[in-house]
């Protein structure tokens, strides 16, 4: 399944990111039925690309610079994010999450995702 970043940040599926304006495949295991990939489109943040329809691929200029973001989006911490990050961060954990959450939950609800991996 091929996916495309229409959204203005970062997105993560995994260990895997996708940049904006990016259109990719996704890795095995991630279809419309994930949960992840669910989120991301219900939020607006990705399509899903027709493999009979050719979409042109954004390409990276700078691998460094498209580096930078990815891990800048990563290790940014908690207290840092706003509510779109905490939610793409969520779901790429796999956390339930409500439209309704404030950030305080979402940061709660990831925390507890993050420790249950430990």
């Amino acid at each position: 399944m091929k996916i495309t970043n229409i959204g203005e940040k970062v997105i993560g599926f995994g260990s895997e990111f996708v940049l904006p304006g990016e259109t990719k495949p996704l890795s095995a295991g991630f279809d419309e039925n994930h949960p992840v990939v669910k989120f991301y489109i219900a939020s607006k943040f990705i399509t899903v690309v027709n493999d009979n329809v050719s979409v042109p691929v954004k390409e990276e200029t700078d691998e460094e610079e498209s580096d930078e973001k990815s891990t800048s989006v990563e290790n940014k911490p908690l207290s840092r994010m706003n509510k779109e990050e905490l939610q793409t961060l969520a779901a790429g954990l796999g956390v339930e999450v409500d439209a309704t959450d404030s950030n305080d939950i979402l940061r709660e609800k990831i925390k507890a995702a993050q420790k249950g991996d430990e």
